[in-house]
């Protein structure tokens, strides 16, 4: 959706005021569908180009926002290049946007948000999960020494209530990410360090599983994508330092039930909690735990937001522990 003349020209007088002298950064977020293979440029002025970057005719790029109100360059984050932002002509390709506010170009992250009261943390027993999706690219890859192999991973961090989804992401982005056409969406924008981490504790991002969780649940967090996962990250971290992770890895190759699995966590966390998790099993297998809490900030302790959460009840009374074969 494109702003109207009367709309742009508020935010023109606006920016002046936001920016202080710094030049307007215009935020549209959406989808940018290349049909020409452009040069992908790192300032709109000089049009510098570090690794003489193009774009590919046919590919979507997440894009960002515009150089002027009705500019003619958008910003988008084209993955593996450096920097990944990148400015292109809007003659390059069709862009589909959302309407964002505007805020500086030399701001770091965009404005802060209440976001949502309620969270759904859901982590993974890998094992579990590659018996079943042996197809899996991060399931091929497996082994017995791997992180994945004896510690939990992280699935998602879910904005509630259940349906806050898609937030301000365009039609077709929806639709691929439906199609589990994961691998064509945009690459969450994060650091290096940050992916690093999820290469290990999120294994599968091999299958552009971060690409989904951004486009689905991510966006409707209102925090940057470092931030958002960065946070989800330190809070799988937690669990994986807790009873509940030394529970689970001396079952591995045994069933574990319901009661023993509350049983540690509450050891962790607090008696109070106890019925924050909720264990779910796939096939008769451990797979997933689902932590209900208050909303997360990247330095957030889970025993501190585990008391705004809510109890909900397991799926399964108990299940094996898979171990990687």
């Amino acid at each position: 959706m494109r702003l109207n003349l009367s709309m742009r020209m508020g935010i023109v007088l606006l920016s002046h005021v936001i920016t202080s002298g710094a030049a307007a950064f215009y935020p549209e977020e959406g989808d940018f569908l290349a049909s020409q293979n452009c040069q992908a440029y790192t300032s709109t002025k000089h049009q510098r180009n570090p690794g003489k970057i193009r774009l590919k005719a046919g590919e979507h790029y997440q894009a960002n926002g515009l150089n002027q109100a009705d500019g003619k360059f958008v910003q988008i984050v084209v993955p593996d290049a450096d920097p990944a932002q990148r400015w292109v002509s809007l003659d390059c390709g069709e862009l589909e946007t959302g309407q964002q506010a505007p805020v500086g170009e030399n701001t770091d992250e965009p404005p802060a948000t209440a976001g949502p009261a309620e969270y759904l943390l859901s982590i993974s027993w890998q094992p579990s999960f590659c018996k079943l999706h042996s197809d899996k690219k991060e399931c091929q890859t497996e082994t017995p020494i791997r992180y994945d192999a004896t510690h939990f991973t992280l699935h998602g961090l879910w904005p509630q209530p259940k349906g806050n989804e898609y937030c301000g992401v365009s039609p077709r982005q929806k639709q691929l990410d439906q199609n589990h056409r994961w691998d064509a969406l945009p690459k969450p924008d994060v650091s290096t360090p940050t992916y690093q981490r999820m290469e290990e504790m999120m294994p599968g991002v091999q299958s552009s599983l971060d690409h989904h969780e951004w486009i689905r649940h991510g966006v409707c967090d209102g925090r940057s994508a470092d931030i958002y996962f960065t946070t989800a990250l330190n809070l799988a971290e937690q669990i994986n330092q807790s009873d509940l992770r030394d529970l689970i890895s001396s079952h591995i190759g045994k069933r574990v039930s319901r009661v023993d699995i509350q049983a540690a966590f509450a050891k962790s966390f607090g008696e109070s909690v106890r019925n924050k998790i909720s264990v779910h099993c796939d096939g008769g297998l451990l797979s997933e735990m689902r932590i209900y809490i208050g909303r997360p900030n990247p330095d957030s302790k889970l025993q501190d937001l585990l008391s705004q959460g809510k109890a909900q009840p397991s799926q399964c009374e108990t299940g094996l522990v898979e171990q990687v074969e």
